[in-house]
């Protein structure tokens, strides 16, 4: 593992992170001082983390005024070239942009609701959305037709527009700071590595369409089932990629495109496919009857009540012919404890159907 030097990182990262950290999670950089030393290090710091992982590597900011510090000392848009996101959320913040020097070489996250607005037409562009059922391919046909769309930002907490005004709450938990401070806390907000080519996001789609055609789905819960099933039969659990951070294991590549995910993967398959069939969904995290822990899994929204779903546990008792206890269950009866600040309480076990998931 690397250890850190500059304040900037050590505040992002901390000294001394850890592989899943490096390769997955990117907060947005945030420089700490502007002394002639900070951006030494900052520079030194950037080499070791791109050694680290090339292919994982990303440099991201959610704030265009500390892009602009940083590539007034570092031509960091040259050295990391198509490695850096920023993000704009209106045309104040792309003409900022548009003044800096330093324009190629990287990449601007947009919002799908701001793309118009904003109307970006010169800069490489990477559309942000939540769920894939925001996005259809023929929306995206015709948006590659006016803009220079490169990539597709899946999954991610949105930026806050009114529609998910309630993040707002989450995020003011998340780091202390007042809910009415909504620039500050969008501008704190992270992003992983659910980053998807345009090919990468349309065979996603393409196979979502395909299972769900098969599936003959007949209402929101036969669908809740059904998809629950076929996600549990079809998904392995990847053992490899639990000794080494593997990027796809824990997105939409692994488990959808490659059959192989992790619990990251398998959560995200779930809820991104049960938001084609109107089912609200999210992902959570939390451990073994304890605060903290590594696990990730899903709670569902059913008839107007939240519960816990857990298909990796299920993939994992289907491939050891053991009995599933993990769908549509309350707190108490799932193995773990969720500490995640935009979990739901659950308190009922969902009875009206019983279906057998066994081999």
């Amino acid at each position: 593992m690397i250890s850190l030097e500059s304040k900037t990182f050590c505040n992002y990262y901390g000294s001394n992170p850890s592989e899943y950290d490096l390769k997955f999670i990117h907060y947005n950089i945030d420089v700490f001082d502007d002394s002639e030393d900070e951006y030494k290090k900052i520079k030194q710091d950037l080499k070791k983390i791109y050694e680290f992982d090339k292919n994982a590597f990303i440099i991201y900011f959610s704030n265009v005024e500390n892009y602009s510090k940083i590539i007034s000392y570092i031509n960091i848009n040259e050295i990391y070239k198509d490695k850096i996101y920023v993000r704009i959320r209106d045309i104040n913040e792309y003409r900022k942009i548009q003044q800096s020097s330093r324009v190629k070489g990287i990449k601007i996250i947009v919002d799908l609701s701001d793309i118009c607005k904003v109307d970006i037409k010169d800069l490489d562009l990477v559309i942000q959305v939540d769920k894939i059922s925001e996005l259809s391919i023929t929306r995206l046909n015709e948006l590659l037709g006016q803009y220079r769309i490169k990539e597709i930002l899946l999954g991610q907490i949105p930026y806050l527009t009114k529609d998910y005004e309630y993040l707002y709450e989450i995020m003011s938990k998340m780091y202390n700071i007042d809910s009415s401070k909504k620039i500050e806390l969008e501008k704190i907000n992270k992003i992983t590595n659910d980053i998807y080519s345009i090919d990468e996001f349309i065979k996603i789609s393409n196979k979502f369409e395909e299972i769900l055609k098969k599936l003959n789905i007949q209402n929101q819960l036969d669908g809740f089932y059904k998809i629950f099933n076929y996600i549990a039969r079809t998904v392995s659990y990847d053992e490899d990629g639990v000794l080494q951070t593997k990027i796809e294991n824990q997105n939409l590549i692994g488990s959808v495109l490659n059959g192989k995910a992790v619990y990251e993967g398998y959560s995200k398959y779930l809820q991104q496919l049960l938001s084609l069939i109107n089912v609200e969904t999210i992902t959570v995290g939390g451990g073994g009857g304890k605060e903290e822990g590594g696990h990730v899994w899903n709670q569902v929204k059913i008839n107007d009540k939240w519960y816990n779903a857990d298909v990796t546990v299920a993939s994992y008792c289907i491939n050891n012919n053991e009995e599933i206890s993990t769908y549509l269950v309350n707190d108490d009866k799932l193995l773990y404890k969720a500490t995640t600040l935009n979990s739901h309480k659950c308190d009922d076990n969902f009875e009206e159907k019983i279906i057998n998931l066994r081999k």
